[in-house]
């Protein structure tokens, strides 16, 4: 009768621990020190309790992102066009390059994103797509106007072509793509923008009013598809080394003569 009352209170245990939503295991063992036998007067073998370990946390995608960029962040940080900007020696001309370069950039991508399939909810919306309207804004202003790929340096006309040829798999390249541009403009690119204002006494929106960038990220984090987060992986990858090398080109190092 005692057995049967232990046998009791465990199951009695387990009933109130899975209302409380905790998973129990049952392992049936006997006494170590008993040969094989009759496990108890009741028939039934000694019983533990043993409690699983909790899974572990799965990382957010944007932190899989992040993690996978390396170093990038911080190569980019010691370019030639970093090292002129913050040495305050950028040059109008050079910031509309910058710019131009960008503008073609941010346009291929806008033609990609705007036509992903509504199915696969690419996250970009209205904040992402404002990016391509202060930029408008930012070479009128300065008096360049939107760019022609005729415009586009060789770094950047390999790259836009490279961005092409990713949407045969999709769209995800090219948000691997904007992540980065992205990323970049709401955050650091608020020093960027800060040092063009004082230096040039021009205020690049770009720079400055893009914005969304918290509430885009939970959205990232909903692409689960093991295909879709590979792509945008890759693209903002190739991002951070287009960015590196085509912001190392001489035509943005320091000059002498101010324009």
């Amino acid at each position: 009768m005692r057995s049967d009352r232990s046998w009791n209170r465990v199951t009695a245990t387990l009933a109130t621990a899975a209302s409380a939503g905790i998973a129990f295991s049952l392992t049936a063992t006997a006494s170590p020190a008993a040969a094989p036998g009759p496990a108890t007067a009741s028939g039934r073998a000694a019983t533990t309790v043993a409690a699983k370990a909790p899974a572990p946390a799965q990382k957010p995608f944007t932190q899989i992102l992040r993690e996978s960029y390396g170093q990038y962040h911080e190569i980019v940080s010691n370019s030639e066009f970093n090292k002129t900007l913050f040495d305050h020696a950028l040059t109008k001309s050079q910031l509309i390059t910058h710019l131009q370069q960008r503008a073609l950039v941010h346009n291929e991508l806008h033609r990609i994103l705007v036509s992903a399939d509504p199915a696969l909810k690419v996250p970009y919306g209205s904040d992402q797509r404002n990016v391509l309207v202060f930029l408008f804004t930012d070479l009128i202003t300065l008096g360049s106007g939107w760019p022609t790929e005729a415009q586009a340096r060789p770094l950047t006309a390999a790259f836009l072509q490279e961005i092409r040829e990713s949407e045969k798999k999709g769209p995800y390249f090219a948000l691997g793509v904007q992540h980065i541009y992205y990323g970049g403009i709401t955050n650091g690119g608020r020093i960027i923008g800060q040092t063009i204002a004082e230096d040039l006494h021009f205020t690049p929106t770009y720079y400055l009013k893009s914005d969304g960038y918290q509430d885009y990220l939970p959205k990232v984090n909903q692409i689960s598809d093991p295909a879709a987060r590979a792509e945008m992986i890759r693209g903002g990858q190739e991002a951070y080394k287009y960015i590196i090398a085509s912001s190392n080109e001489d035509v943005f190092k320091a000059k002498k003569a101010a324009d």
